[in-house]
């Protein structure tokens, strides 16, 4: 049992140095709904968010960053939802960057 936790907690740690702080905003979109979110941490296979509104674990979005070249879109799960001080602090796993989805803004 004990080599399973240390597993385990190596597992969290690993997941945690791969996590950046964000900055800024981005959007996520739930079916014609858009709601800004700030951004608060983004990593390899997921990210972060404070959103204005509840969302349900498992429920796929999807969430909008603006970049350089563009916006980049990813298909989302939600992996929790808290409320917390300045609105709701919801965790998401990164399921697939899909081409069809970004959507170039030219000047």
């Amino acid at each position: 049992m004990m080599e399973l936790e240390r597993m385990q907690q190596q597992q969290r740690c690993k997941r945690i140095s791969r996590r950046i702080p964000a900055e800024g905003h981005g959007v996520l979109v739930l079916g014609e709904a858009r709601h800004q979110v700030g951004m608060r941490e983004i990593g390899l296979h997921g990210m972060s968010v404070i959103s204005p509104v509840t969302l349900a674990c498992g429920e796929q979005v999807v969430m909008e960053i603006s970049e350089d070249h563009g916006v980049d879109a990813y298909r989302c799960r939600v992996v929790f939802c808290q409320e917390g001080a300045w609105g709701w602090q919801t965790g998401l796993e990164i399921v697939e960057q899909d081409d069809t989805l970004l959507v170039i803004h030219l000047p």
